[in-house]
């Protein structure tokens, strides 16, 4: 559990400083968010993790996987959501939600079949 703690400790820092680094450079005005990226690049890390987990102790995968569960944020995403329904800048929220949630997909999918 503690290892769990501590992944998520320092997914959610990595998070935190990812998210100001890219809000610079995204558009959120059209649905394009740092959470888009950061939620995209979670799902392509766990993918990865899952390919070596076999040879990995249980204390590393839980590390690890408790890394992506902070760094990746459904939380946030329904926020930023229901802040583009409240204006509604519904162009923006449907490139939001469809870019999250194919992008994370798809990146799990292709990181998962490239290892």
């Amino acid at each position: 559990m503690i290892w769990a703690i501590a992944g998520g400790s320092i997914g959610a820092m990595a998070r935190y400083i990812t998210s100001m680094i890219l809000a610079k450079y995204m558009r959120p005005s059209i649905g394009l968010t740092a959470t888009v990226l950061v939620n995209c690049t979670g799902s392509a890390l766990l993918a990865l993790i899952l390919t070596i987990d076999a040879n990995l102790s249980n204390y590393i995968s839980v590390f690890l996987i408790g890394i992506c569960g902070g760094f990746t944020t459904f939380s946030t995403f329904s926020l930023e959501s229901l802040q583009y329904f409240k204006i509604r800048n519904y162009r923006a929220l449907l490139l939001y939600i469809s870019s999250t949630l194919v992008g994370s997909i798809l990146s799990f999918v292709i990181a998962y079949q490239m290892f």
